[in-house]
């Protein structure tokens, strides 16, 4: 050891890496700390074992908690329909049932129709399923 301190003459940290490996041999020679050295190991690596296997466990119901989620959704997507209400001056122009279903169903398809006459505008709602 000796021999490789006097080669990093160059080398300013020379003296702590010098101490540190001092430091080194005396705790890999006394059995106790050594010992104590080797249960702090072994503890930092079951810490880090129990860590990775705790990811894997929340990752995979993390995994489970979006299959059930989207499972859950689809039954209330195919159920969810949207209602359009069309408003216009009854003194432009007339539509009837049929033609409202034809613009409409241009959008999706259309399943009703109901025609609402008042005295100053013509109003229309549409039931359209979303997709």
């Amino acid at each position: 050891m000796y021999s490789e301190f006097r080669q990093n003459k160059g080398n300013p940290n020379a003296a702590t890496e010098f101490a540190q490996l001092e430091q080194a041999y005396r705790v890999l020679t006394d059995l106790q700390a050594r010992g104590a050295l080797d249960d702090l190991l072994r503890a930092k690596m079951q810490r880090q074992a129990r860590r990775s296997s705790e990811n894997d466990l929340k990752r995979k119901m993390r995994d489970e908690l979006e299959q059930r989620e989207k499972q859950a959704q689809e039954p209330l997507a195919a159920a969810i329909t949207c209602t359009v209400k069309v408003s216009w001056d009854a003194s432009s122009r007339q539509y009837t049932a049929d033609e409202l279903r034809r613009i409409f169903s241009a959008h999706g398809s259309v399943q009703d129709v109901v025609v609402r006459e008042s005295r100053r505008k013509n109003s229309k709602s549409s039931n359209c399923p979303t997709k």
